[in-house]
């Protein structure tokens, strides 16, 4: 978070949108505050980070929502974005990273920014690979998530509810190499399992999750996390608006998803050909 800010901040001098002085005057700070702001050794004080957050977040008007392109190249470039459904489903909106590129520090951001519950979507495929039972034949929720059991690695973690342990678990379950031998049940990371077809079949974060990974021509599979407000209630667009320009993330639709994959992808196949006469010749 204070290097987001930092960040902002130098950026926003170095290009000449503000005065050094004029920006901590604007923030409610003393004009030499940030004298020495574009140094690497500035160390500003929590207070002085606090307001310049404030300041920034109230007089940030950079676009967050943009076309599913741009979140298909977030995803091919390593960088973590959020999804958000209709208002007449869930209407929420998940932190998404491909699972690939899910390091500790990705999903410590997740816990302590989205808190949701994170999960690992994969394909059927990848699942039946792993023995990967739903944790219910009958699912009676709303929109019938996939839960398979949960899952920890085998080798290579502690209690397995730390970042670096729930990425481990992320990296073996994910890896071609790796069998139903190198996971062990329960654990701390819940798999989800995708629809074949994705969003086209389903319009949910899980779906969406892979088929982004896919069509950015990663692993198909992501790690997804719900993001909840200060008070534990769920976050709505006009929330995540603001919770996007904070964290410098982008804000795509599934909607947008579907369309996008109507008007690219090949959704018929030929899988034989075969000469046949009919009445008409």
């Amino acid at each position: 978070m204070s290097g987001n800010v930092i960040d902002r901040v130098r950026q926003l001098v170095v290009d000449g949108g503000m005065s050094k002085a004029g920006l901590a005057r604007a923030a409610g700070l003393h004009a030499n505050t940030l004298r020495d702001c574009t140094e690497m050794a500035w160390n500003p004080t929590a207070e002085t980070l606090g307001k310049l957050e404030r300041f920034l977040f109230t007089n940030d008007d950079r676009p967050v929502l943009v076309p599913i392109e741009e979140i298909i190249d977030e995803a091919r470039n390593g960088r973590m974005f959020i999804l958000v459904d209709d208002e007449d489903r869930e209407n929420e909106g998940d932190l998404i990273i491909p699972a690939q590129m899910a390091t500790p520090s990705a999903v410590n951001f997740m816990a302590t920014h989205g808190r949701g519950l994170i999960c690992l979507t994969l394909t059927g495929e990848r699942c039946e690979q792993l023995g990967l039972d739903l944790m219910s034949r009958n699912n009676g929720t709303r929109h019938e998530t996939a839960f398979t059991v949960s899952i920890e690695a085998r080798e290579g973690v502690t209690t397995g509810i730390s970042a670096g342990d729930r990425a481990r678990t992320i990296s073996v379950a994910i890896d071609g190499s790796k069998g139903r031998d190198d996971i062990v049940t329960p654990g701390h990371v819940f798999p989800l399992r995708a629809r074949d077809g994705g969003v086209l079949v389903r319009a949910g974060h899980t779906e969406a999750a892979v088929d982004i990974s896919r069509l950015a021509g990663l692993n198909p599979s992501g790690v997804i996390c719900e993001i909840m407000r200060d008070d534990g209630t769920m976050a709505r667009l006009e929330d995540l608006v603001g919770f996007a320009r904070m964290h410098d993330l982008k804000i795509g639709t599934i909607r947008d998803l579907i369309a996008y994959r109507r008007k690219h992808d090949h959704l018929v196949v030929k899988k034989a050909e075969l000469a046949f006469t009919s009445r008409w010749g």
